[in-house]
């Protein structure tokens, strides 16, 4: 009987000294960092900041005068076409004005084409760009404000047209972000100094 109560109080004895080392390991462990996430609505950088205003007046005044020129083409193109009636039809001077106009149609026709790809590839490489300034200004907010994630996040504008439904439910990734860090304006301040 003796040697029992003895092995139960060395067992209540290690029980003990289990716990209170758990315990203890416990106490030291340092509880994890709760992450600080930020949000960003890059529609609104895209569409809202100076730089972007700045652009579209830019690109409006260059749609202008491209609109110049491609109505004075057109509007030789109709003067032609008043002119041609006063010829007699297969004459050497209704084939010459009439080769005159074909070659002012292609013109036209072309530099429409031209106008339209180039204003599209200037528009990606300003886009791009920006974007880049964009994610360098969210990277410089998000180490100032000690974040360790920021997300896209740009709510829908209802109602949504229909063209663009889908292209809104699949890049919308961000549903909720109450308790996140809106960080937006502080990226728009850096890239409308630039």
């Amino acid at each position: 009987m003796k040697g029992f109560t003895v092995f139960v109080i060395a067992g209540m004895i290690v029980l003990s000294a289990a716990s209170f080392m758990h315990r203890g390991a416990a106490e030291l462990q340092v509880p994890e960092q709760v992450p600080r996430i930020g949000v960003v609505s890059m529609m609104r950088l895209l569409r809202d900041s100076q730089r972007a205003s700045q652009r579209q007046r830019q690109f409006e005044a260059e749609q202008e005068q491209i609109t110049g020129e491609l109505t004075r083409l057109n509007q030789e193109l109709e003067s032609d076409q008043a002119k041609l009636k006063a010829f007699k039809q297969g004459s050497p001077e209704y084939m010459d004005l009439y080769k005159a106009m074909v070659e002012k149609q292609a013109k036209l026709q072309a530099l429409q084409e031209y106008h339209r790809q180039a204003s599209a590839a200037k528009e990606r490489q300003w886009t791009e760009q920006l974007y880049k300034e964009i994610l360098q200004a969210v990277t410089q907010v998000a180490q100032q404000k000690g974040l360790s994630l920021v997300l896209e996040w740009t709510e829908p504008e209802f109602p949504i047209p229909p063209e663009r439904f889908v292209a809104t439910i699949n890049t919308q990734k961000v549903l909720y972000a109450k308790g996140c860090v809106d960080i937006t304006a502080d990226v728009m301040a850096i890239i409308d100094q630039k």
